[in-house]
């Protein structure tokens, strides 16, 4: 019993003492505030980096999509001065698909709607002069010369546009 009553003692003894007054807390006080400051380090760190990905990305996104405009542009340039409806019809078909698959994305952007909106115009502009040009089944006597000069100046515009919106996405990478 006199044990017991001992124990008692030095148990009433560590517990009467404040628990901040102990080596033990402490320890565990910095180790815990280092571990939060260190968390919080890590936090910020890894936000920073996510980002800087979402950057490299947007880059590179625009990098390929300032390629690609490039690519319409040369193929825009190679249009056949005797051009017959049906391939300059395919020819436009195959442009307007990319342009626009190409543009849509940042037709709200207001850093490229209003060249975005002339290619647009100039792309149904295109479409006008050729249906002007379609042949008719029993008059054909339309030849690609005609079908050229109805087609020709829209064209070049359009790759000078393109080029200004390739131009506008490479300023901005």
């Amino acid at each position: 019993m006199d044990t017991l009553a001992q124990q008692l003692s030095e148990l009433k003894k560590i517990v009467s003492q404040p628990f901040y007054n102990k080596s033990e807390f402490w320890i565990s006080f910095i180790v815990g505030i280092t571990g939060v400051v260190f968390s919080y380090i890590s936090y910020v760190q890894a936000k920073k980096a996510k980002e800087a990905a979402k950057a490299a990305g947007h880059a590179v996104k625009l990098r390929s999509v300032a390629i690609e405009l490039v690519e319409l542009i040369q193929r825009l340039d190679t249009l056949d001065s005797e051009v017959e409806f049906k391939a300059a019809r395919d020819f436009y078909n195959e442009i307007n698909r990319r342009i626009r698959k190409i543009i849509i994305p940042y037709i709200n952007d207001q850093k490229y709607s209003e060249r975005i909106n002339l290619i647009n115009t100039c792309l149904n502009n295109i479409k006008e002069n050729l249906d002007g040009v379609r042949p008719n089944k029993v008059t054909d006597n339309s030849n690609g010369i005609t079908v050229y000069y109805a087609v020709e100046s829209n064209f070049s515009t359009l790759s000078g546009l393109l080029a200004e919106l390739s131009g506008l996405f490479e300023q901005n990478i």
